[in-house]
């Protein structure tokens, strides 16, 4: 985990120079649940099928394999993200970036995987896909939205300007 100097740095800022040990962390948690035949696949008749002995003799999409490598993939980008472009992308870029990409990337790969819980047979997307998608709609907001706030209050912060002030019609400079 990187280690930053105690600032004023909020969680999410710090989050962001962690993502990118958080994804190749979840990797390896992927790997170890497919050894252990947990969060398997909906059978399949692919080539690279997988058998889980543990289960049943059916030939299975590898769920985890594929989230393994999505995750992967996310660390090469992080990485070649924060080498090439960490001065140009804001703080929460990356956090943002993190969520997106894991939890999109988790809600279709949900489509291939058994259901965990017997409620989840009768809706329409299982829990694991509706629990993802305020963490898309987060990761969205921090990329592309939450820059524009920084700079505002920033901008304020220059002009001397403090949120409470701004909401009062008496305050005069």
């Amino acid at each position: 985990m990187a280690v930053l100097p105690q600032d004023e740095t909020p969680l999410y800022g710090r989050a962001g120079y962690d993502c990118r040990s958080y994804s190749i962390t979840a990797c390896f948690i992927r790997l170890a649940n497919l050894m252990n035949s947990e969060i398997i696949g909906k059978p399949s008749d692919v080539p690279w099928a997988f058998v889980f002995e543990r289960v049943d003799m059916q030939p299975r999409h590898p769920g985890q394999l594929y989230e393994a490598i999505a995750y992967l993939i996310l660390f090469f980008i992080m990485l070649y993200l924060y080498k090439n472009y960490s001065k140009k992308l804001h703080r929460g870029f990356f956090f943002g970036l993190c969520l997106t990409y894991i939890f999109t990337f988790r809600f279709f790969i949900e489509f291939l995987k058994e259901n965990q819980e017997d409620f989840e047979n009768s809706m329409m997307f299982n829990m694991g896909q509706w629990l993802s998608v305020p963490f898309i709609i987060i990761g969205v907001y921090f990329m592309f939205f939450y820059d524009k706030k920084e700079k505002e209050n920033s901008l304020n912060q220059k002009r001397g300007i403090s949120g409470s002030n701004i909401a009062n019609p008496f305050f005069y400079q």
